[in-house]
């Protein structure tokens, strides 16, 4: 995930409801988890999984999170667009 953030900006890592997350000027950008079945990437969004459904076909998904097998990474292009995806949204913001 760090990979996938732009360079020069203020990355904070920290544990937010109990899960690794990543930071940007205080404001959330992605987290990921794992439990005994999958691995867990979390948007800290509620739009970016729908904004690239096309892309996470293939992929067991809920609400809020994005699941994969604990022996298969996501691709580090899907996370590089999952991330410009979750910035794009802070930055229509205004945040």
């Amino acid at each position: 995930m760090l990979a996938a953030l732009p360079k020069g900006v203020n990355v904070q890592k920290c544990i937010s409801y109990g899960i690794p997350t990543i930071k940007i000027t205080g404001v959330s950008v992605a987290a990921v988890a794992a439990n005994k079945d999958f691995c867990s990437y979390y948007p800290c969004s509620g739009g970016v999984l729908s904004t690239l459904a096309a892309d996470l076909a293939g992929f067991s998904q809920t609400k809020s999170a994005l699941h994969f097998p604990h022996d298969t990474p996501l691709p580090a292009a899907l996370v590089k667009k999952l991330v410009k995806t979750r910035l794009a949204e802070i930055s229509a913001r205004g945040r």
